[in-house]
């Protein structure tokens, strides 16, 4: 699935995205309750009429909707989308499809949606894995993007022994801190009256 895209009109959001059209590619637009799609003539996506390859044609396509800001229009049942590519308008004429259609377009596409989040993922946790095993074998070498990704953000107690210590005053127990010896009467010493 190539780029998607989100445009307002009317208060409305909605997502328009490319699809695999067979010869060509076709650009669909959807508020996720109506469903509009046109395939898209190579001509357009070229400006000029040589043969390219469905994944080239998708891709310009892609690049195309990227652009600037899509205005969205609608009227008795069809869409129109224009969009800005360099200097040059494109307008794409889409006709609602049928509720069957719409139904099945949208399955498509959720489903579609869900497989690319779950590549994502994938991709993120092996990500994860090798930052850090980076990290376990040269700590010293570890970018701060590296470190990020595998941080445990987790509170930790702090530890003895690095921090500050407190000084302790003549007189005061190591084992009880809080207690201080007598110096006075420590000798033995005691005078008879």
């Amino acid at each position: 699935m190539a780029p998607l895209r989100v445009v307002s009109h009317g208060g409305r959001r909605f997502l328009c995205f490319c699809g695999d059209g067979g010869a060509s590619p076709r650009l669909q637009v959807t508020d996720a309750c109506d469903f509009w799609s046109c395939s898209v003539p190579l001509e357009k996506l070229n400006g000029q009429e040589e043969a390219a390859s469905p994944a080239d044609s998708l891709g310009r396509l892609g690049e195309i909707l990227q652009g600037q800001t899509p205005i969205l229009t609608f009227q008795e049942g069809r869409a129109t989308l224009q969009v800005q590519n360099g200097g040059q308008s494109v307008t794409f004429d889409l006709d609602k499809a049928s509720v069957p259609e719409a139904r099945r377009q949208l399955q498509d596409l959720t489903f579609d949606l869900v497989e690319q989040l779950q590549a994502l993922e994938k991709r993120l946790e092996e990500v994860a894995a090798t930052a850090t095993s980076v990290a376990l074998r040269s700590p010293e070498k570890v970018s701060a993007s590296q470190r990020l990704l595998g941080a445990d953000f987790s509170p930790q107690k702090p530890r003895g022994g690095a921090g500050p210590s407190k000084r302790r005053l003549p007189g005061e127990s190591l084992i009880n801190p809080g207690f201080r010896r007598n110096l006075a009467g420590c000798c033995g010493s005691s005078v008879a009256g």
